[in-house]
């Protein structure tokens, strides 16, 4: 098959397209820039150009049998400071590519939401797909609204859409320079020997998924040719306190800590249900916590030193 990946030269949509190679697809990617960690794949075309790009979008979809949508331009930690570039820039992005399918009689797209922040403050955990929608950054609103497209597209005009909420991901190629995760900030801290920041008191949950498990999740959904709703995590909550001891042990040294008062939009505690997925998708996690990490932690430290101002690890 060939699948266009949106965002196949991020840190999600980047393994999503290994985990296509490795199944035998063919794999086109739209992207704005080149991969930041590694050189371009053979094998794979390239374009680079934006979502927003009606040109480079009409060439990308009418070579492609399936669409992966993984593309987004701001974080849960950054919407909030500029919900009107979020709407400009992904809904607006998301609109034109379905009309393009449309217009080039594309239909089949899977769709990477999030199942961190859709759902808001939880009822019932683990956070079934049933749940109420209840958000409450920018972030979770947009990809609500994205969904919501998708759910008008396939009542009108017949699209196939699958639609996955991924937890909280991490994994090699995660940007340590940012606001991607915890646990890719708290490494690179930790490697640099620099003092953590800390937003709330530690006993905050998350379920926290490997990016590779996450890419293979989003494989099988499109090989399954199923359509709807489908968490994919680990389904076992962590408090951030446990990523830090996870951490410590690891790098075998007491981490420094800077506590902050939790965020607002920072929410309690978030597992997600993952029934669905196991059952319809054949699908499970492979990767525990420990493991996870400790892979990142190698990734990172393994980074060129010019990465940590000449610092060799």
């Amino acid at each position: 098959m060939n699948v266009l990946v949106i965002g196949g030269c991020g840190f999600i949509g980047s393994h999503i397209v290994d985990a296509l190679i490795a199944s035998g697809h063919e794999v086109s990617v739209l992207n704005r820039g080149s991969e930041k960690f590694r050189p371009p794949l053979n094998g794979v075309k390239y374009y680079h150009d934006s979502i927003l790009s009606i040109q480079n979008v009409q060439e990308a979809v009418k070579s492609a049998e399936f669409i992966i949508h993984s593309a987004s331009s701001t974080t849960p930690a950054t919407s909030n400071s500029n919900p009107q570039a979020d709407v400009d820039n992904n809904l607006n992005g998301m609109i034109r590519l379905l009309e393009c399918m449309r217009e080039n009689n594309k239909r089949k797209i899977l769709f990477l939401s999030s199942g961190g922040t859709v759902y808001g403050v939880p009822k019932t955990i683990p956070i079934p797909e049933s749940h109420p929608l209840n958000p409450n950054c920018s972030y979770a609103v947009v990809k609500i609204a994205m969904e919501h497209y998708l759910n008008m597209y396939a009542q009108l005009y017949g699209f196939q859409t699958t639609i996955i909420r991924p937890s909280n991901p991490y994994g090699p190629r995660q940007d340590y320079s940012g606001n991607q995760g915890v646990i890719a900030n708290f490494t690179a801290k930790a490697i640099k020997e620099q003092c953590l920041t800390l937003w709330g008191t530690g006993q905050e949950v998350r379920d926290f998924i490997p990016v590779k498990d996450l890419a293979n999740a989003c494989v099988r959904a499109i090989e399954c040719n199923t359509t709807g709703i489908f968490n994919i995590g680990s389904g076992t909550g962590h408090a951030i306190q446990e990523i830090i001891n996870t951490l410590e042990s690891i790098h075998g040294s007491t981490l420094r800590i800077h506590q902050e008062k939790r965020r607002a939009f920072d929410i309690p505690k978030v597992v997600l249900d993952i029934e669905k997925a196991k059952k319809e998708l054949n699908w499970a996690p492979t990767v525990n916590l420990s493991e996870g990490i400790g892979e990142y932690y190698n990734w990172v430290r393994n980074i060129s030193s010019e990465s940590f101002g000449g610092k060799s690890s």
